[in-house]
């Protein structure tokens, strides 16, 4: 009987335990995006850091700002299908970029403080999600 009763207790905590594993909210996971089609001059600054000239293939993160000069463009691109164009004299900032892997959820935030962009995004599949 008292093999039972402890048996029973494990088989509840460990159940516990699951339901708790279950419930916690996943985190995001960043994501970067990769810089491309470079035209003219292009700077980034990273947080934290200095302006430097963008080249091509360079990876940029959440907080990064990129900015574009006279007849000077850049695209950036993340995922399969986000593409967003920086035309001459833009200031851009990539606010957030991030995947929650558990619901699926992509967001994305960007500022643009001067300037023009042209884009394209991806549809999204889950209705939390944001561009």
């Amino acid at each position: 009987m008292r093999k039972q009763m402890i048996g029973t207790g494990l088989m509840l905590a460990l159940a516990l335990g699951l339901a708790l594993l279950a419930a916690a909210p996943a985190s995001a996971v960043p994501v970067s995006a990769t810089l491309t089609s470079i035209v003219g001059d292009v700077q980034v600054h990273a947080p934290g850091g200095t302006w430097t000239k963008a080249t091509e293939g360079m990876t940029v993160k959440t907080g990064a700002e990129i900015k574009t000069g006279a007849k000077s463009t850049v695209v950036i691109k993340w995922s399969t299908k986000n593409v967003i164009k920086l035309t001459p004299y833009t200031n851009f900032t990539i606010k957030d970029m991030d995947v929650d892997p558990r619901s699926k959820t992509v967001n994305t935030k960007a500022e643009l403080m001067t300037g023009k962009v042209k884009g394209r995004a991806e549809k999204l599949r889950n209705p939390n999600s944001s561009y």
